[in-house]
């Protein structure tokens, strides 16, 4: 069987007294595990680095900045301008309703007309510039009284809706990286299946998406494109999915940021990390620990 690990691989030598034991990652076709090997003691320090940089690659990767379970609110790209709006071939813009409403309040619904997205409310977040919109399609009344998007029932069906964001970019049109973030958060709306936002296709690119609970017990969300070239703007629909025993969807904020480089794409991402990593993470910074001491 063949395997790919981060064990230092030392020259081959009769294994005596002077072996130590240490513990590597290994890779192969069953997954991801922890291995003693025997190693030759007169390279400790060697094998602790290794091992020390391995568990901070690792760890670092799963618990960065941008972990949705840390989070209690929505994350601000690296690359956002946030002091003037569009600067340095950027655009980000966004929109709410009222965070601190329950989303059932007013019995749920405003009472009104549909399609209650339609530049109502307007753009509430970003500093200007070229912001973009969000448009309902469909008949469906799915703005609650508090202005969150709720799309269901009065008795908390689910219910199917769509919306669509225009995303105005700031860059050279034609070449170069594109980089699209679209962000959000919104309640747990009922008993049934958690439902998210599902974003689609922008220029035929698919999204990576992440989503969880954060720290505020709030649902995030997280869906990031990477757009050859670069167009005026782009349009994107988001589906708000319906079945039997789901929740309806929720929607507090939703906000939009674009980055054109005619180098690369941005190098934003987000975690939401699996226990049985975080466990992984823990056990090997613990076994770090015990090396170093009994060195």
């Amino acid at each position: 069987m063949n395997y790919s690990n981060s064990n230092l691989r030392l020259p081959g030598r009769k294994r005596g007294k002077d072996d130590t034991t240490v513990l590597g990652i290994e890779s192969d076709k069953r997954g991801t595990h922890l291995r003693l090997r025997k190693a030759s003691a007169s390279k400790p320090r060697i094998f602790q680095a290794l091992l020390a940089g391995t568990l901070l690659i690792i760890c670092a990767a799963t618990h960065g900045q941008m972990v949705i379970q840390d989070a209690t609110g929505l994350f601000t790209p690296s690359f956002r301008s946030t002091g003037i709006a569009d600067a340095n071939a950027t655009t980000w813009f966004g929109w709410q309703g009222n965070l601190d409403a329950d989303p059932f309040d007013n019995n749920g619904f405003d009472g009104a007309t549909n399609n209650e997205l339609i530049d109502n409310p307007a753009v509430l977040l970003g500093a200007g510039g070229r912001d973009g919109s969000l448009v309902q399609v469909g008949t469906a009344d799915i703005l609650a009284g508090s202005n969150n998007v709720f799309a269901g029932d009065p008795l908390s069906n689910s219910l199917e809706a769509h919306l669509t964001l225009q995303i105005p970019t700031n860059g050279t049109v034609g070449g170069g990286f594109t980089t699209i973030i679209l962000q959000g958060t919104g309640s747990i709306t009922g008993s049934g299946a958690t439902a998210f936002p599902i974003p689609g296709v922008i220029a035929g690119v698919s999204a990576t998406f992440i989503s969880g609970v954060n720290a505020a017990g709030l649902l995030q969300w997280w869906a990031r494109y990477e757009v050859p070239g670069n167009a005026d703007s782009y349009t994107v629909d988001i589906h708000l999915p319906a079945g039997a025993n789901v929740n309806p969807v929720s929607i507090r904020q939703l906000v939009a940021d674009t980055q054109w480089s005619n180098t690369g794409y941005a190098q934003d991402t987000v975690v939401v990390p699996e226990p049985s990593t975080a466990a992984l993470c823990l056990g090997l910074s613990l076994v770090g620990c015990l090396r170093r001491r009994r060195a």
